[in-house]
């Protein structure tokens, strides 16, 4: 059944009949919360220029997918768990939102976030189908978790601020080989204290921080961006064709990784 806005949202909120296969609710200035979550059969949502929605959730929603929420300046949730289906996800201009993740949704290809000036924290992780990101005008985002995605992906705003290396994989296990990088110590640096609970670049392993000593990038920009993001730069800049690590898993499985990128049987 197709859903079609057009009288006031009583309260501000909304809840969909379950069958609803399609809702279109374009521009609504009442609408401040959608609650979609449980609508197995929903295929389409349509939300574009709701000003006024701050909470949208489709959790759940297995056949969705279509969902479009640009335009919606005061979204600040956005919950799209358990949509395996989901193909396209339109929310640029959103311009309250300050973090989105969209882990596992693994038939995700197009991600518009474009104008999400508040944006800082942006998760694709385990996104393999993606093929369009779009974060123009996303000035502040700073953490990008792009792990199991297309190297293709990675934002232009971020590759600029890496050298392109040749083959820093190789070279990375190299340094572990020859002592001069410690792939579980506590700091990033060679010569760092260890006695920190956890690493400083916030991954499993400082795999990324690896990739960002290999850059020589300086700590200022790592200050800012974060090691895990600009690892997976310096990773996409070099192998162009290959796949962000994952810079979350145990040291053996980053390894296997590092040699497997690196062409070492």
């Amino acid at each position: 059944m197709k859903y079609e806005y057009k009288t006031p949202v009583v309260g501000g909120y909304l809840i969909p009949p379950s069958d609803a296969t399609e809702i279109v609710i374009w521009g609504s200035a009442a609408l401040t919360r959608l609650y979609a979550s449980g609508c197995a059969a929903l295929t389409h949502l349509d939300v574009r220029g709701c000003a006024a929605l701050a909470y949208l959730d489709v959790r759940g929603c297995a056949a969705l997918t279509h969902l479009g929420a640009s335009g919606c300046a005061a979204l600040t949730h956005l919950d799209v768990r358990g949509c395996a289906a989901l193909t396209h996800l339109g929310a640029s201009g959103c311009a309250a939102l300050t973090n989105l993740g969209v882990r596992g949704c693994a038939a995700l290809t197009h991600l518009d976030v474009g104008g999400c000036e508040a944006l800082t924290n942006l998760g694709v992780r385990d996104c393999a189908a993606l093929t369009h990101l779009d974060v123009r005008g996303c000035a502040a985002l700073a953490y990008l978790d792009a792990s199991g995605c297309k190297s293709s992906i990675m934002p232009k705003m971020f590759l600029d601020l890496v050298p392109k290396l040749d083959n820093p994989e190789a070279t990375l296990l190299r340094d572990i080989e020859d002592k001069k990088y410690h792939l579980d110590m506590a700091r990033w640096a060679p010569d760092a204290d260890s006695d920190d609970d956890g690493n400083v670049c916030g991954t499993t392993c400082c795999h990324a921080g690896g990739l960002v000593f290999e850059a020589k990038i300086l700590f200022d920009l790592v200050e800012k961006y974060s090691y895990a993001t600009l690892g997976a730069a310096v990773f996409a800049k070099a192998y162009p064709d290959g796949r962000i690590p994952d810079f979350y898993t145990t040291e053996s499985n980053a390894i296997a990784e590092m040699k497997m990128n690196a062409g070492i049987e």
